[in-house]
């Protein structure tokens, strides 16, 4: 994974005037270039800024009415950040349509796989130790015990691949309900 670059790319193609997936929104920013034929996308509110894998798009949480409503022609490309709301249609059949998606590394995610693998890191795994009195400093002793932590942490390998091994960040496009509700096309 290559922090801003495109990481997973696909094709839809369909031969009828369908609707295509239920609305949903994707956890990875996308951009779409209408190949042939036309499909009439309607684009929502965007649910979540971060939104990430942690962060799954559910049909009942689709938006009552579509901020924009219109038709994506031959040629044509368009923008879609993470976590906005759409679905798509075909308008004019056959109609062919490419996705590509990017990841962006961010905080989030290496906190995440911190946790995973704060195991690793014996100065997470030691016991704090017993509180007997409400003079005991607890904040110190946890500042100390965390900064000792980081320091050991900070030895670990945090690559974008190393994470992915890890099966903290997802891989390609994992997360699309295409994966879930048909066969890929590739």
């Amino acid at each position: 994974m290559t922090d801003g670059l495109p990481s997973a790319d696909k094709p839809y193609y369909s031969t009828q005037p369908v609707p295509g997936f239920d609305p949903h929104f994707d956890t990875h920013d996308l951009s779409v270039l209408q190949l042939a034929g036309s499909k009439r996308w309607r684009i929502g509110r965007q649910p979540h800024p971060e939104a990430r894998q942690v962060v799954k798009s559910r049909p009942e949480d689709a938006p009552n009415h579509w901020d924009r409503d219109f038709l994506l022609r031959q040629s044509a490309t368009m923008f879609l950040p993470r976590g906005t709301w759409h679905m798509a249609e075909t308008a004019e059949a056959p109609s062919l349509h490419m996705t590509v998606s990017y990841r962006y590394d961010n905080v989030h995610d290496y906190l995440v796989w911190l946790a995973k693998n704060a195991y690793r890191c014996d100065a997470l795994r030691k016991r704090l130790r017993t509180f007997t009195s409400q003079s005991d400093d607890i904040n110190g002793a946890l500042t100390v015990t965390l900064a000792n932590a980081l320091r050991e942490m900070s030895k670990l390998d945090f690559s974008p691949q190393a994470m992915e091994q890890s099966k903290i960040l997802p891989s390609k496009s994992s997360d699309h309900p295409a994966n879930e509700k048909y066969p890929s096309l590739l």
